[in-house]
């Protein structure tokens, strides 16, 4: 009797001290995070496609009228430099005019002729804020320097274009991802080039990226994130062989909790798989945003916190040059 009590007292003691400990361990935090007034966020890419390419220069706004918008004021007034640093092409970009229906127009240089891009804006969304070139083209190996200057600061970012990695297959499989039951989920196989440590940024898709370019202007806007989640992935190639075989494509980040890659693949007769190379300096950013993304407020979870961009002097956003592979696979009425 008396070793059934002390063993019920040394738990019960155990368990107040854990109980102590997690109280203890509770540390209240302010997760409000004050941005700087001069800030500014820079999104766009450049690709192995033809030009042009877009950019999107704007800065947080203090006019919160509709905050669940994006609250961001666009910035019109930048000077924005690309500089082919292989061939030493230099292109101080076109500010896309708008027009009485708040639609951008440019010169493509590239065709030789005027380009109107057709925008329907958001509620107290301020229309601008896009950035055209058509002198730069994006050619694998070559490396490219950006020079963003704005009220008396400068804001620079060097990224090379590492070579695409051909996509050889792709297959769809029933594979259990945690949803309940087993999804129809494409695979894809590549041979992974060993010299190199390679990172992917990988999309799906409805179509190919060589339809619709003018769609791009839109996925900078609304398209790259939306209320539901973030639609890439991201490999790192640390733990890859050689020959990947059947490797499972996530289609992105959800913003809805459980945090954590979504499966629910559009129901079309084609799916693109979009592979494209990224630097080292671009998977951390993107690895940044997705545990940001990912945090639950757990004890294990990292505290809310500005992601850490590629560009100098305190930007925000990111600069990225990339070679796209791509792939389709083609199952009338899939469902």
């Amino acid at each position: 009797m008396r070793l059934y009590f002390n063993l019920n007292k040394i738990t019960y003691l155990f368990l107040m001290q854990a109980l102590y400990l997690c109280i203890a361990c509770e540390e209240p935090f302010d997760v409000g995070m004050p941005i700087p007034e001069d800030a500014i966020v820079f999104d766009g890419v450049i690709t192995d496609e033809p030009p042009p390419y877009y950019f999107v220069l704007s800065k947080p706004s203090t006019k919160l009228k509709h905050p669940e918008n994006r609250s961001f004021d666009r910035i019109n007034d930048a000077e924005i430099v690309i500089v082919d640093l292989t061939t030493g092409i230099r292109d101080t970009l076109q500010n896309a005019k708008l027009t009485d229906y708040q639609d951008f127009r440019f010169y493509d240089y590239y065709r030789h002729k005027d380009v109107t891009v057709y925008m329907k804006w958001l509620p107290g969304e301020t229309p601008g804020g896009l950035y055209v070139t058509n002198k730069i083209y994006g050619v694998e190996n070559h490396t490219y320097e950006l020079h963003i200057k704005y009220k008396g600061k400068e804001y620079t970012a060097c990224e090379r274009m590492v070579p695409k990695t051909p996509i050889d297959k792709i297959v769809m499989k029933r594979i259990d991802t945690g949803e309940g039951e087993p999804n129809e989920t494409p695979c894809i196989s590549f041979y992974n080039p060993p010299e190199e440590h390679n990172y992917y940024l990988l999309k799906t898709d409805f179509c190919s990226s060589k339809v619709l370019r003018v769609a791009s202007v839109y996925n900078l806007y609304y398209g790259t994130t939306n209320s539901a989640g973030w639609p890439y992935s991201i490999l790192d190639d640390e733990y890859l062989a050689e020959n990947v075989i059947d490797y499972v494509v996530s289609e992105g980040e959800q913003f809805v909790l459980p945090n954590r890659p979504g499966f629910s693949y559009p129901v079309s007769d084609s799916i693109w798989i979009k592979m494209q190379s990224i630097s080292e300096n671009c998977y951390q950013v993107f690895d940044q945003m997705i545990k940001q993304i990912r945090s639950d407020g757990g004890t294990f979870s990292p505290r809310p916190a500005s992601v850490k961009s590629n560009i100098s002097n305190g930007a925000y956003g990111i600069f990225r040059v990339s070679a796209i592979s791509e792939i389709y696979f083609y199952k009338k009425h899939r469902i």
